[in-house]
């Protein structure tokens, strides 16, 4: 006999399942058969994988933070739990049609599938297909053959026919999850990203096509995120051709909603911080106190940011600060950054809606509008030389660039100053941070011959060493509220929205849409948030019990576990088990008192023991056909 262990957590006993198989021949086929049998079982050494352990530990966390009850509640719907279903389904009878789940539960699905296979997400034609594989039926009480495309599609449709409903969903799950995990929510890092879609989505009003022929449909996701736990509290989901800034009223209303009494600080993308925006925010002082801080976009003010820094040099204002990075204090750096403080005056035109038949607005009606704010230098000594260093190499390649181009001219086509001048012009342009040193003049000769010279600005490159490193910040603090260093300090927790967003892109694939309804496109996006929402959530916990580690580890240890699915031959009867169960995950199912996989997948033992007789009866049955069959 060969028969072994398949070496997987939770496969049945050998001896027992022996046992078992044993015990059903003895009473259905003779004990020369029977001694035939014994010595041809053995494990098949191929078996099937699926996420099937990643997707019901995603779907009972989800349902530890209240997601399906508040789809539900939102959708005036009947709630029912994983183990109502699982109830349900075991005492069902042949003739009863199978139970169907919620909103709220058939949402579950989907979220704990984006979590567990991010880089290829089940498309809803596909549902049920992959159902089967996670054995839906006996492990969650959810037939595969109701999850179809039509019933995934509407259960997306009806919860985001309103985005109102998507919101309030999240803001329940904040609440409670607040009130679980004790999450300060008082500090928000806003930001706003491009979607750039490929597909056809002439019925989606939000996706607008981007600029250029061969360009993506675009649109417009913003997210507000909890500092500290990273939980995102807030999202929209905008048309492509939004002003970003035109966001922020309504990012105020929903932090408003979930944030702890007193004053709130909004650490800001570079976009937000507007006239208009800025007079909001103080007109919000009679409700709560919103302090704010914001890199400054100079890209747009290139020319006032030079002159103030000019100036800051000429009166020798720039002064060091003692801030130093976690890697510059590991790296035993010497504190790289200088400072100096001045205005920004903030200057935006108001344009008011055109009327009905009207083709321009009337004259005067544009308005200007001026605000000061603090507005604080910075330089980084470091990333200074480092720019510098990479201008200096560019200049280089250039400058070989030219020499390359002078050597082409009066040969071939480039005998034709006009292909020259236009060679000459897209060698400049791939070269556009340093080509502006560069004085090129391209003549002809009496004789008709190309002639090309350049010469480099040296005083402007050095000049230009003067901007290397620098940015700027605006704030409503005052100097006394927060110095230099604090400032500093704030900005660089905003990286977390960055990373955030990066996360979202990568680990859960949000630039890949699979829907082109505009509300299946809002529950889509609002899904990733969810998603991610779980991860954020998980990592909090982690952190307070003493385990350091990132969502996208989480991700992947929940990722990893997998249900294997085996079998017992010549009788094809299935074994399953689990696989790569990790340290992480059992934390979390003892910390929410989840499940034991373990636990689970005896249910689906249980049901093939049940079958065993069966099993053997047709091995038999295909024994005595080989015995007649003619040789």
């Amino acid at each position: 006999m060969y028969l072994r262990d398949c070496g997987l957590q939770g496969c049945d006993c050998i001896m027992k399942l022996i046992e078992a198989i044993v015990r059903s021949a003895r009473n259905i086929v003779p004990p020369d058969v029977l001694e035939e049998l014994i010595m041809q079982l053995e494990i098949n050494e191929t078996f099937d994988a699926s996420p099937a352990g990643a997707i019901l530990m995603g779907v009972y966390i989800l349902e530890y933070v209240g997601f399906p009850k508040y789809v539900d509640a939102i959708l005036e719907e009947k709630h029912t739990t994983i183990e109502q279903l699982k109830a349900r389904y075991r005492n069902k009878t042949a003739i009863e049609n199978p139970m169907v789940p919620s909103t709220g539960i058939l949402l579950s699905l989907i979220v704990a599938d984006m979590i567990a296979c991010p880089r290829n997400i089940t498309p809803a034609y596909k549902f049920e297909e992959m159902a089967e594989q996670w054995r839906t039926g006996p492990l969650l009480g959810i037939e595969p053959s109701i999850l179809n495309d039509d019933r995934i599609g509407r259960a997306m449709s009806v919860i985001g026919a309103n985005i109102r409903n998507l919101q309030e969903v999240l803001f329940n799950m904040i609440m409670d999850t607040g009130k679980k995990a004790g999450i300060p929510l008082n500090k928000f890092i806003l930001d706003t990203t491009l979607l750039e879609l490929d597909g056809k989505f002439k019925d989606a009003p939000k996706v607008v096509p981007g600029r250029g022929t061969n360009s993506f449909s675009q649109m417009i996701v913003s997210l507000v995120i909890a500092s500290g736990s990273r939980l995102p509290v807030g999202f929209g989901v905008l048309p492509g051709n939004t002003s970003d800034s035109s966001t922020l009223p309504d990012i105020y209303g929903m932090v408003n909603r979930v944030a702890d009494d007193g004053a709130v600080e909004f650490l800001m993308d570079r976009i937000y911080p507007t006239p208009s925006n800025i007079r909001f925010l103080e007109e919000q002082k009679r409700e709560r106190m919103v302090f704010w801080v914001s890199p400054l976009k100079t890209g747009l003010s290139e020319k006032r940011a030079r002159e103030l820094i000019d100036m800051a040099y000429d009166k020798d204002e720039w002064e060091p600060i003692g801030y130093r990075s976690t890697k510059e204090i590991n790296a035993k750096t010497d504190p790289p950054l200088t400072a100096f403080e001045t205005t920004w005056t903030l200057t935006e035109k108001i344009k008011p809606e055109l009327e009905p038949g009207q083709s321009r607005r009337p004259r005067g009606s544009i308005r200007t509008i001026n605000i000061d704010v603090r507005c604080v230098f910075y330089r980084h000594e470091l990333n200074a030389q480092r720019e510098k260093e990479n201008r200096k190499i560019k200049i280089e390649e250039l400058e070989n660039a030219l020499h390359e181009f002078h050597r082409k001219l009066n040969t071939r086509k480039y005998r034709e100053r006009e292909y020259c001048e236009k060679k000459l012009a897209e060698l400049l342009k791939s070269y556009s941070c340093v080509k502006k040193f560069a004085n090129c003049e391209l003549s002809v000769s009496d004789k008709g011959v190309i002639i090309f010279k350049w010469l480099w600005d040296t005083a402007a490159i050095d000049q230009e060493s003067k901007y290397d490193g620098v940015f700027a910040l605006l704030t409503n603090y005052s100097k006394k509220q927060v110095n230099h260093n604090r400032l500093v300090t704030k900005y660089r927790g905003r990286d977390q929205v960055e990373i955030n967003f990066k996360e979202m892109r990568g680990i859960l694939d949000l630039e890949r849409v699979l829907y082109q309804r505009p509300e299946r496109i809002d529950t889509f996006v609002f899904l990733k948030v969810i998603a991610f929402f779980v991860l954020a959530f998980l990592r909090s916990y982690a952190m307070k019990e003493g385990v350091k580690t990132t969502v996208v580890k989480i991700r992947e240890s929940m990722g990893d576990m997998l249900l294997i699915e085996n079998s017992v031959m010549p009788l094809e009867m299935k074994i399953y088990g689990i696989a790569r169960d990790t340290e992480m995950n059992r934390m979390f199912r003892e910390l929410f008192s989840l499940p034991d996989p373990l636990e689970l997948i005896k249910v689906l033992s249980e049901e093939e023991k049940a079958r065993i007789d069966g099993y053997v009866q047709k091995w038999y049955e295909k024994w005595l056909k080989s015995r007649h069959e003619p040789r």
